[in-house]
């Protein structure tokens, strides 16, 4: 039975791959960008489609949950890096949690509802090796900030939903 599998940053690198290998294996894919033109492009390629919208924005998020509809599989794989320092670049810092922290939470909380009335999910949130304490927080600092965040909603998150509901955090690195 095919899935509805919703990527988010799936129109290139590690989200493309991960779109991919869903579409391979059947499942109905849609990747998820602010560049809609190019997200159509990679989506045709692999019998998809896209949906435009932007992670800072929930209104964008809301839209196009709305469009997609009822979302089996949620692969929260967006990002953005600055390499710069945090404390003279707050632009860069709230715009690291919109898009790698709030925006999943908001799609999450989003799709969780039909996945729980659906009676089955699975979430994955992209994380890294640079949010793991344990490897020493290595990154760049906002980025390292928002990975930690989102590896800590995914455990909040395992424990509040419902066992039909699978929420993991991956590392690709």
């Amino acid at each position: 039975m095919a899935r509805r599998a919703l990527v988010t940053g799936g129109n290139r690198g590690i989200g493309r791959a991960i779109a991919a290998g869903l579409a391979e294996r059947g499942d109905d894919v849609v990747i998820a960008c602010r560049d809609l033109a190019e997200g159509r492009s990679v989506a045709e390629g692999m019998a998809g489609r896209a949906v435009g919208f932007d992670l800072r924005q929930p209104e964008s998020i809301d839209r196009a949950v709305a469009e997609v509809g009822d979302v089996d599989i949620l692969v929260n794989n967006a990002g953005v890096i600055f390499s710069e320092p945090m404390l003279p670049h707050p632009r860069h810092f709230e715009e690291t949690m919109a898009v790698m922290v709030a925006g999943p939470y908001h799609l999450i909380r989003l799709c969780a509802l039909a996945m729980m009335r659906n009676g089955f999910g699975r979430i994955v949130n992209v994380s890294s090796g640079w949010g793991s304490f344990a490897e020493g927080l290595a990154g760049p600092a906002a980025y390292d900030v928002a990975k930690v965040a989102l590896n800590a909603l995914t455990l909040v998150l395992s424990r509040e939903l419902p066992g039909t509901i699978k929420i993991n955090a991956m590392c690709p690195g």
